[in-house]
């Protein structure tokens, strides 16, 4: 009849007829929703220093998301103590700006020149991701 049958009882890959069988087509994958990501758009920041005033550093946040908002809470840490928090909602695509409050020690240590690091940690609310991201922090001159 023409087909081979080897001594285990299996047929070779020819059907019925002597045409081959389709193999099956691959079910495609779901694609994810809308990723929801806040993110620091930059490694630095700088710092406003005004007398009989706490020092201010100025963060700018955006949103790494195509259809909705991001939001978080914002946590600044220093040397791995909490100096500030903060909530923030940015749209999806967007920037915004946000001041953060800095201690006295971290004034101190600004107004001799050097550079004051801050541990940001995103806490995302309602399907946002969580982030963790380190920034330096200058005095604008």
């Amino acid at each position: 009849s023409g087909r081979e049958v080897d001594l285990v009882g299996q047929r070779d890959e020819v059907g019925v007829g002597g045409t081959p069988t389709p193999t099956p087509t691959p079910t495609p994958t779901p694609t994810p929703e809308s990723v929801r990501r806040p993110t620091v758009m930059s490694d630095t920041a700088t710092a406003r220093i005004r007398e009989k005033r706490p020092a201010t550093a100025v963060l700018r946040l955006g949103c790494a998301s195509s259809g909705e908002a991001c939001t978080s809470t914002v946590q600044v840490k220093i040397r791995g103590k909490v100096v500030d928090t903060t909530t923030v909602r940015v749209r999806a695509g967007a920037q915004k700006q946000v001041a953060v409050t800095l201690p006295k020690q971290a004034k101190r240590k600004l107004l001799r020149g050097k550079k004051v690091v801050l541990a940001i940690t995103f806490t995302g609310t309602g399907g946002t991701q969580s982030v963790t991201r380190s920034v330096k922090v200058t005095v604008r001159r």
